[in-house]
């Protein structure tokens, strides 16, 4: 199946409900054939973006555009958008292949054409065989892939979905995610993912936007979000957990709470301006004494262990201060323990304040 492909821009968009402004000044450039996600907190405005992408929502200004004209003055049928929601919102009368067909009969298509369109949607959503059964003989997961299908059949060129995982267990949304991935990079569909859920965000997109209040944040890939945030709210909002202010030194360090830290800060940050610095959990060497480790930077001890699995979590008491220090699964220290600490200067992220 092909569907058309089209680059989406938002320009100075802006929408308010009454005296609140939920949308202020919001500008994307969105790639065809890319998958961005919209990430924020509840009531930051993401869904109202979709609406409003859709022919929804009328915007209250600025101009949303598809391969470069703009779409305002258009109605939603002629956008070729699909949108796929949290709710699944199927027909529980009709099949699975009834469903799937529901937008093609309304176009009038002949059976014969319907038929084959379904049967090939069913087959890319890897539902072959499951034609004839109702809603509510299908998983959660089934049934978010036969939305998905009715979205897709009608060859949109603009993919849309509004944290359609939410309501999924926590095993399903992680295999979803990585069909949906796959789908997308397959079909080399334009798409807008809606998510609150940081995980969810670097997984799926090529690039995401962070929004608070109805306002951009910060645009970029997953990895730079992760590892160089614009700002503390950012970085908080990316799981970011030592967050400590600091002061530029002149040799190329930090004054912090926890002691003088090496840092390797750009030119843009000049000797005694007040600053965040932001630590990874993941990126601190953590050693007992006698033990081989890098060049210690900070001295402490383990108040706290939190198995997870996968990794450990230790709390370690530097200064009065707690540092989270993350850890695999494979060596355990004691809490107590007295231990040293290595931190890169690339990895001692500096922020403004």
């Amino acid at each position: 199946m092909g569907a058309a492909v089209a680059s989406v821009e938002l320009v100075e968009l802006r929408k308010c409900f009454g005296r609140e402004q939920v949308i202020d000044g919001l500008t994307l450039d969105i790639e065809p054939g890319s998958l961005v996600a919209l990430l924020g907190p509840s009531g930051c405005g993401k869904t109202t973006v979709l609406r409003m992408i859709a022919g929804l929502e009328a915007p209250g200004g600025g101009d949303i555009r598809f391969n470069g004209q703009s779409v305002i003055e258009t109605e939603v049928r002629r956008r070729n958008v699909g949108m796929v929601f949290q709710q699944y919102a199927l027909f529980p009368h009709m099949t699975a292949a009834e469903n799937v067909a529901f937008g093609l009969n309304v176009r009038g298509l002949s059976k014969a054409a319907v038929r084959a369109e379904v049967d090939a949607i069913l087959d890319v959503v890897q539902l072959s065989g499951l034609h004839d059964r109702f809603p509510s003989q299908l998983s959660g997961g089934q049934m978010q892939r036969v939305a998905l299908a009715r979205t897709l059949v009608t060859r949109p060129s603009v993919l849309m979905f509004d944290e359609p995982l939410a309501n999924l267990d926590a095993q399903l949304r992680v295999e979803l995610r990585s069909f949906i991935r796959k789908l997308q990079q397959d079909l080399a569909i334009t798409t807008i993912f809606v998510t609150h859920d940081h995980v969810e965000a670097m997984e799926l997109a090529d690039r995401v936007a962070v929004l608070f209040d109805g306002r951009l944040a910060q645009y970029a890939p997953p990895h730079e979000l992760y590892l160089s945030p614009i700002s503390s709210a950012v970085a908080n909002f990316m799981g970011a957990g030592n967050i400590f202010p600091a002061r530029i030194r002149a040799d190329y360090a930090v004054d912090t709470p926890l002691g003088v830290l090496p840092s390797a800060y750009s030119d843009r940050f000049v000797v005694g301006q007040e600053v965040r610095v932001m630590l990874r959990a993941e990126a601190i060497g953590i050693a007992q004494p006698g033990m081989n480790s890098e060049t210690a930077t900070l001295n402490g001890k383990i108040e706290e262990r939190v198995f997870l699995g996968g990794s450990v979590t230790y709390a370690v008491s530097c200064n009065g201060q707690t540092l989270r220090v993350t850890e695999t699964p494979y060596r355990l220290l004691d809490v107590g323990s007295e231990v040293s600490l290595a931190i890169p200067a690339e990895h001692a992220w500096i922020m403004e304040k």
